[in-house]
């Protein structure tokens, strides 16, 4: 990387707080958030990074998240 990236505004997993009475509309949002927070620093390291294996590497990441999404938005509609 050309610099190390700033995280300090991503939302880490430990700051998303799970309640057991929590519908699974709730629980899947919340998840969501996290998955967005992902490709938000995969995206800030994909424009940092070097090497082009790093790079295909981090667009994988980016687009099987995405999917994540898809599939998860698909499970709160049932």
């Amino acid at each position: 990387f050309k610099v190390s990236p700033n995280l300090k505004h991503v939302k880490q997993p430990n700051s998303v707080h799970f309640d057991p009475d929590m519908t699974i509309g709730e629980v899947i949002t919340r998840v969501l958030e996290v998955d967005e927070s992902l490709i938000e620093v995969y995206k800030m390291l994909l424009r940092q990074a070097n090497a082009e294996e790093l790079k295909d590497a981090l667009e994988d990441l980016i687009r099987e998240e995405q999917r994540e999404e898809i599939r998860l938005m698909a499970c709160e509609r049932d």
